[in-house]
């Protein structure tokens, strides 16, 4: 059996944040270099992908509810079916929750009667949703554009001191 050593690149990642970004982004490279060699995707039943596209769904509510960097406003956010309609439980770090709880309030609103629109009005309420959800999110926006922004350019840094790989990714 051969033993296989695995040497550090760079400096140790003292920062936890920094940590937390190369544990998700990490993954994420190696899955789009490998992408071409993996099996084709799983169809899901119609009643999974429901449930899917639901826990989705909620999964990014829960994301746009979250306004600042460093987890005092992390949000979940569940839903009950009952006999009024849906329900919709929102928990958070944060206490109180009321700007979290005022933001998903009129995010819902806007979004009751989506179904309704024409696809122009479709774009304007789109457009309308990303405008408010970037105001309400400014910080985490920035923060993390900035941490994203030093990742890249100490990637291409390590990338352009060994050569090809580099080339071969920005040419190729």
């Amino acid at each position: 059996m051969d033993l296989v050593v695995h040497k550090r690149i760079g400096e140790p990642r003292l920062d936890k944040t920094a940590r937390l970004l190369h544990r998700f982004y990490e993954p994420l490279v190696l899955l789009r270099i490998l992408e071409p060699t993996r099996e084709g995707h799983t169809v899901l039943c119609k009643s999974d992908n429901l449930k899917m596209t639901r826990r989705k769904c909620l999964d990014h509510l829960s994301w746009i509810c979250d306004y600042e960097p460093g987890g005092k406003t992390v949000t979940a956010i569940a839903t009950e079916d009952t006999v009024d309609g849906i329900k919709y439980w929102l928990s958070t770090n944060e206490k109180p929750m009321k700007k979290s709880s005022v933001h998903l309030e009129w995010v819902l609103r806007e979004l009751a009667s989506a179904h309704l629109l024409s696809p122009g009005e479709i774009a304007e309420l789109e457009s309308k949703l990303i405008k408010r959800c970037i105001a309400f999110s400014v910080k985490k926006l920035k923060h993390y554009s900035r941490r994203m922004i030093s990742f890249v350019r100490r990637t291409e840094q390590l990338l352009t001191t060994t050569g090809k790989v580099w080339h071969h990714l920005k040419y190729g």
